[in-house]
């Protein structure tokens, strides 16, 4: 999406309601709407959303204000980027905090031209021209104002591939220190694709309207929906087995020749307490898959993907740094290999 002289990445709609400057919805405001109560706030917040433009002038400002969402930090955290790379250390990370932040973006362009040739040997997947500003995954953001000379950057200095992750708020990336730190952006980053990021915290409910709007996108080359974990004790197994089928039907045959990988319940706290329903579940998801037998649908176990508990936050639900850092790798080895098939 282009607001004024900018790109907005994974925002499908701009809200306005009685508070200052405008809303970045992650979904389409008509589907935000039939979505149950909690994801309807978490579509508002900034995971995976990045605000991304070429800088002519000297330093961009851009002024939002920051609405903490709920049982989190009141604090967040955004990061700079000039293509690939992290900016410099002056730069980035930034903390916002509740209320209007400003935030002055200038570029470094000591290696400019070292990592331009770089980028056009195929070295990395983002033009260093490109200015991306990720914002807090975990807050709701009003964008107040961005001043400066800029304007959007072109198809060709983005990645043209992109890989689209619906989940929990471990898709969501929740519990990674930083915005570009969550499994999903991270095994993006490996695939050297660009990421839309449906991770909903808390709230990944696996509802039919949901499902038909990832179906009807055309934008996405590969995608992963990562299912189970926030309807455990919310709806029963068969309910659940029913959701899924519904889900993985709708998206698997609106796009045959695309990969769909179905990846089931992390390594957690029910695992070490060794709780019979967690199974349960991830036994409806991998019977689901192989029932539909579609040739492009890949089921991926979630304790395969973190083999290693010690990769968990201390709740023992949601992966740390670490933990986030050995997903990746391990899920981009997977879908690599079965692209390369």
């Amino acid at each position: 999406m282009i607001y004024g002289n900018v790109s907005l990445h994974n925002v499908a709609e701009l809200l306005t309601d009685d508070g200052n400057g405008v809303l970045l919805s992650r979904v389409p405001n008509a589907l935000r709407l039939l979505l149950n109560e909690k994801a309807q706030k978490r579509a508002l917040n900034g995971a995976g959303v990045e605000l991304r433009f070429l800088l002519h002038g000297e330093e961009a400002v851009i002024e939002w204000m920051l609405e903490p969402g709920e049982g989190i930090s009141p604090k967040g955290i955004a990061e700079v980027f000039q293509g690939s790379f992290q900016s410099d250390y002056e730069t980035t990370p930034q903390i916002v905090r509740p209320g209007v932040t400003c935030l002055k973006v200038k570029r470094n362009q000591k290696h400019h031209k070292f990592l331009q040739e770089q980028y056009q040997a195929g070295q990395f997947p983002f033009d260093p021209s490109v200015v991306r500003v990720l914002l807090p995954q975990d807050s709701t953001i009003r964008l107040l104002r961005i001043d400066g000379e800029t304007s959007p950057p072109r198809p060709d200095q983005v990645p043209e591939e992109r890989y689209l992750a619906y989940g929990s708020s471990i898709t969501f990336g929740g519990d990674a220190a930083v915005p570009s730190g969550g499994y999903a952006a991270r095994t993006a980053g490996r695939l050297g694709v660009d990421l839309i990021n449906l991770g909903f915290s808390g709230s990944c409910y696996l509802e039919e309207a949901m499902a038909d709007y990832i179906a009807e996108r055309n934008d996405w080359a590969f995608a992963s929906v990562e299912l189970g974990i926030n309807v455990i004790g919310l709806m029963p197994v068969d309910q659940f087995g029913q959701k899924t089928e519904y889900f993985l039907r709708r998206v698997s045959d609106s796009h045959p020749d695309k990969w769909l990988f179905c990846i089931d319940i992390f390594t957690c706290h029910r695992d070490l307490f060794e709780e019979a329903i967690v199974r349960q579940y991830r036994e409806v998801l991998q019977q689901k898959v192989r029932e539909l037998n579609r040739p492009r649908l890949v089921y991926l176990s979630g304790r395969e993907l973190l083999p290693d508990w010690r990769g968990l936050s201390v709740d023992l639900l949601h992966p740390s740094t670490e933990g986030m850092f050995d997903i990746s790798l391990r899920l981009a080895r997977r879908i690599q290999g079965y692209r390369n098939d």
